[in-house]
């Protein structure tokens, strides 16, 4: 009877020695939890508010600026998109295998893939810094898979006339967008001459 009290008595030591060692592993140098939480923090989403059309009879400010056609054919707006320019061919290889699309980048900006907006089932924010939201980003990609935008019914390539966005049909079922402060800045031009469907 004795070496079964001993044998039950030496298992549960065991087993609390390996609790405790648990728990002291668990803990930080610095005294703190461990740094994977259990639970994460609520993720907010921005929204933009709709905001009407306004019209109005006013004459445009003549120191406003006006639309050039440059020699590539794309409309500059005249506004700055806030990337660099870049500074060689060097170049990052963007793909998303799950919705099938790709395109290019110079290497001294960065992405991030978004969730759907809109419409779109998935998006890819571009910026100077990597984005931390689909909104920070100075060039915003949207993908449309099987709902092609009315614009692209009658051809393959639809540039908007102020300057703002390209919609590119990549095959029969799926469209982007290719959005910006100035569609004719050297990287928005890089992304619209190299994405493809895969």
């Amino acid at each position: 009877m004795k070496q079964i009290l001993q044998g039950i008595a030496f298992i549960l030591i065991v087993i609390g020695c390996f609790w405790v060692g648990m728990k002291w592993w668990a803990i930080t140098p610095n005294g703190a939890t461990s740094q994977h939480p259990t639970t994460r923090p609520p993720v907010v989403i921005p929204t933009v508010p709709d905001v009407p059309a306004v019209i109005s009879s006013e004459v445009e400010s003549p120191s406003a600026p006006t639309p050039t056609q440059s020699v590539s054919g794309v409309v500059d707006n005249g506004e700055k998109v806030d990337l660099p320019l870049p500074k060689n061919d060097k170049i990052n290889h963007y793909e998303n295998t799950h919705f099938g699309y790709a395109f290019d980048v110079p290497v001294n900006v960065y992405y991030s893939g978004f969730g759907g907006q809109g419409s779109a089932l998935h998006t890819v924010g571009i910026a100077k810094d990597v984005p931390d939201t689909f909104a920070d980003a100075a060039i915003r990609i949207y993908f449309y898979g099987k709902k092609i935008p009315s614009e692209l019914q009658n051809t393959s390539k639809y540039e908007d006339p102020a300057g703002k966005y390209v919609l590119i049909l990549l095959s029969n079922q799926t469209a982007v967008r290719v959005e910006a402060n100035n569609i004719a800045h050297p990287v928005v031009q890089k992304i619209v001459q190299t994405i493809v469907a895969r």
